[in-house]
């Protein structure tokens, strides 16, 4: 009889058991594949916003404004989740102009290509594209719309809801205005008086109490001259610039300069050239303000000080303004007859925070103030940003006219008279008296 060897079989017992390691391992693998699938996008997120932060920051150092095409309001998914910081992110968001920057190379993002193609040509319709990149106009900070979900999180930028980014940029340009080294952007815009601080974290109330400027815009030669039909007709007509008030560096030789007339001609075309190579000129946001710091009488341009009138001349206020900030990013000078003019124009009927129109033509008797204040106190007195126009104190500005050597021209209003407005140009000896203060400026250089 021939004999077989018993070779015995694998049992269902060990067969399930090999089955369910096959299966774990399996589901070990996808499931590790899914999650490096997950980090590898997350990851490339991250590479693209750091290639596009990276590239948007070259572009705003380079032209004082970040590359943005298109106005974008579908960010409710991105508000949701609560990225977006109360703090910073308070401008508009905008779709990335990509086309604006070079060698610009993303993961995600295609859905950029279909802006200007029918029918994402509106606002609204660009709106609902997701695949792509959007900009905050204040913090900078970069989301892409669609986002990542991973580990049952969904990710907008390369930062999570509990570590968000709430440092502000520090701005150094807004709608292509300069911000000058040492002061920060505090808010506005070109339109209603872009406002500057020298204290960082300041805000339109002047909390924190930095000296507060306002952009003046002047864009074109045509802009930037002497208005002589502003009251007194008869001063405005016979008005020319004064003598030495203007910064170091802008200063022009007065060699061969012999009358006062020449000598404001040649003043005048090196501050016309000055401002319109800035296209502007930064105005203090108040009256010149007097403060007491390490117990000297300080000029300062804050909210809720004393005005610096009573014992300053119209000399003594050129000095003072001059010596206020003289650096190579910026310099300081006592208000001229044509930078008042301007503010005039900018401002002539534009609406302030109270409704109240100032027409700098006729103003309204209901924002005078029948007593001295301090400064920034009136809120009916503000317009483009601005304080102190009307009321307080008539301003002393570098200019004279030809009643006399010794007679200088004064602007705006005093608490004593319900009749004059903020256009208003009268004159007079230039020495200390109880209703004169002055205004100053910023040169951007």
């Amino acid at each position: 009889m021939k004999k077989f060897k018993n070779n015995k079989g694998v049992t269902l017992v060990a067969l399930a058991i090999a089955v369910a390691v096959i299966m774990i391992l399996t589901n070990v693998i996808v499931y590790n594949a899914i999650d490096g699938l997950r980090a590898n996008k997350l990851r490339n997120l991250q590479t693209d916003i750091e290639n596009l932060r990276d590239k948007v920051s070259n572009y705003y150092a380079q032209y004082g404004a970040i590359p943005v095409k298109y106005k974008y309001t579908n960010t409710d998914n991105i508000n949701k989740i609560d990225s977006i910081s109360s703090a910073t992110d308070t401008g508009e968001f905008y779709v990335i102009d990509l086309s604006a920057m070079e060698n610009v190379t993303l993961n995600y993002g295609r859905d950029y290509e279909k802006i200007g193609t029918d029918p994402y040509t509106t606002e609204d319709r660009i709106s609902e594209l997701t695949d792509i990149y959007i900009i905050n106009t204040d913090s900078h900070n970069i989301f892409y719309v669609a986002g990542i979900e991973t580990n049952g999180e969904i990710y907008y930028t390369d930062y999570t809801k509990d570590n968000k980014d709430t440092v502000p940029v520090e701005i150094r340009s807004y709608e292509g205005v300069e911000i000058p080294i040492g002061f920060y952007y505090v808010g506005g815009t070109k339109e209603t008086g872009i406002v500057i601080s020298d204290v960082k974290g300041d805000d339109l109330d002047n909390t924190k109490k930095g000296n507060q400027f306002v952009w003046i815009p002047v864009e074109s030669e045509e802009e930037y001259v002497r208005n002589t039909e502003y009251m007194d007709v008869n001063v405005s007509a016979t008005a020319y610039a004064d003598k030495d008030y203007l910064p170091d560096g802008i200063q022009p030789s007065l060699a061969g300069s012999n009358t006062p007339e020449e000598i404001g001609e040649k003043n005048e075309d090196a501050e016309r050239q000055a401002i319109l190579k800035a296209k502007g000129f930064y105005v203090s946001r108040f009256e010149a303000g007097k403060e007491n710091i390490d117990g000297k009488d300080t000029l300062v341009s804050k909210k809720g000080v004393s005005v610096w009138g009573d014992t300053i001349s119209q000399e003594g206020a050129k000095l003072l303004a001059k010596e206020f900030e003289n650096n190579e990013d910026v310099k300081s000078a006592l208000i001229s007859g044509i930078q008042w003019d301007v503010i005039m124009n900018f401002i002539n009927g534009k609406v302030t925070g109270n409704d109240t129109i100032i027409d700098v033509t006729s103003v309204s008797n209901e924002i005078k103030i029948d007593e001295k204040n301090a400064t920034g106190q009136n809120d009916k007195d503000i317009v483009c940003n601005i304080y102190d126009l009307v009321g307080n104190y008539v301003e002393y500005c570098a200019e004279r006219h030809t009643y006399n050597d010794d007679t200088y021209v004064y602007r705006g209003s005093c608490y004593r008279d319900e009749t004059t407005m903020p256009s208003y140009r009268g004159y007079s000896s230039g020495t200390v008296s109880e209703a004169h203060t002055f205004r100053f400026v910023l040169y951007v250089i």
